[in-house]
């Protein structure tokens, strides 16, 4: 299957983005002996031209992305640049054609297996049109935040962006991470995706951004829900830090913290402003931030609340 596997960031958050390029061209010999290799792409968001320059030697082609030249709500442009990595993603077919299949990975992810973007397009290939993605919900996940005050949250989510009734209807289920996805092509999801996006914006525009910060994957979970369009994976492929107690095992892998220690597959370092201190203390950087500079560690510090 000819896929294409995505990206986008801005500079500040670029030090990330190298992780998880250099965890994919690191492990390219082993990937590539499953006859799976995807075509690396990144959308441009606001990087500076050094960083551009550094992933074009590492065989990543960039793409610039413009709001205006797209169906995207008029609220869109108030948003901060760095949304733009959300609101391209229902229009990756568009953006980059010619591939049979797309697999998203926010630039706040490293892979920690070469079987990771395999198991993805084999679920993809096998589930047709519906979309390969991971709940959060896994059992390291259950000690850090109550049941109680997950629902609640989820619940004012759909309240805030559609209404009681489809609050009460969804908000028992897991929030799938959007993080982290694959799609064929023809997927319906592409076109109605960006549909709710703009339904969404447009009718909540003037709520705060950092609740918008959560539309579009809010938007996504509706869908896949009301149409049954998706296939979970193993939340171990799309492992949200920030909810979690992870460490480093004595192997050096990073692990669910609690036993029996299963190893993450991708280590998603997610709402990193509030975490990233966390996480370079213990490490869960790719290769625990060994390919940074002073300058770039120093990025990333700068990045955290």
């Amino acid at each position: 299957m000819q896929a294409a596997l995505v990206f986008a960031c801005d500079e500040a958050f670029m030090p990330l983005a190298k992780g998880l390029v250099l965890s994919v061209t690191d492990e390219s010999a082993r990937i590539a002996r499953y006859g799976i290799m995807p075509d690396l792409h990144f959308i441009d968001i606001g990087c500076d031209v050094e960083s551009l320059r550094w992933l074009g030697e590492r065989g990543v082609t960039v793409h610039a992305f413009e709001r205006r030249d797209w169906d995207l709500p008029p609220h869109a442009s108030n948003f901060p640049r760095y949304a733009d990595a959300q609101l391209c993603r229902p229009l990756l077919p568009r953006l980059i054609p010619g591939y049979e299949a797309y697999v998203w990975v926010d630039c706040d992810i490293w892979l920690q297996g070469h079987d990771v973007i395999k198991t993805y397009l084999d679920a993809v290939d096998a589930a047709q049109d519906k979309m390969i993605l991971a709940p959060e919900w896994h059992y390291g996940h259950a000690f850090s935040r109550s049941a109680r005050s997950a629902l609640a949250f989820t619940h004012q989510l759909y309240e805030r962006f559609y209404d009681e009734h489809t609050a009460e209807a969804y908000c028992g289920y897991p929030i799938l991470n959007s993080g982290f996805f694959a799609l064929r092509r023809s997927s319906s999801i592409w076109t109605a995706w960006l549909a709710e996006i703009a339904a969404v914006y447009g009718r909540c525009g003037s709520e705060p951004v950092s609740l918008l910060h959560l539309a579009e994957q809010t938007a996504l979970n509706k869908i896949l829900y009301e149409h049954q369009a998706f296939l979970p994976i193993d939340p171990l492929y799309n492992y949200t830090c920030g909810f979690s107690a992870v460490l480093r095992g004595q192997s050096g892998k990073v692990t669910v913290g609690y036993p029996p220690m299963p190893v993450l597959k991708a280590v998603h370092l997610v709402d990193f402003k509030r975490c990233g201190r966390q996480y370079m203390h213990k490490g869960l950087l790719y290769k625990r931030g060994a390919y940074l500079s002073a300058t770039e560690l120093g990025k990333l510090e700068a990045l955290c609340a």
